[in-house]
């Protein structure tokens, strides 16, 4: 007189899977800073400001002396920020801001 039992459990973790890709080209014949020809990263990354993972894609490519950046909210799909321009004109952000009084 054998019984089968059969249980099944389940449960449900309020984790957000998220990625990040980030890839760097290099010419090993230059030397420094001017080494670094591309550098690409795009996933998810958190936001300080909004408290919350946004979708991000920069790409930054020297040869063909190119900035692009966009920024997304996943939630609302509002783009937050979306910069689009010759790497010789993007500055004033990041480490290369004016220094604050």
């Amino acid at each position: 007189m054998a019984k089968t039992i059969n249980m099944h459990f389940s449960d449900e973790v309020g984790v957000t899977v998220t990625d990040w890709l980030d890839v760097k080209a290099t010419n090993t014949k230059m030397s420094g800073k001017r080494k670094m020809r591309r550098h690409l990263q795009t996933g998810s990354q958190w936001s300080t400001s909004l408290e919350k993972m946004v979708e991000k894609v920069r790409d930054i490519d020297r040869d063909a002396d190119a900035y692009y950046e966009r920024v997304v909210d996943p939630d609302t799909g509002e783009v937050l920020r979306h910069c689009e321009e010759p790497l010789s004109e993007h500055f004033g952000r990041g480490s290369a801001k004016p220094k604050q009084e």
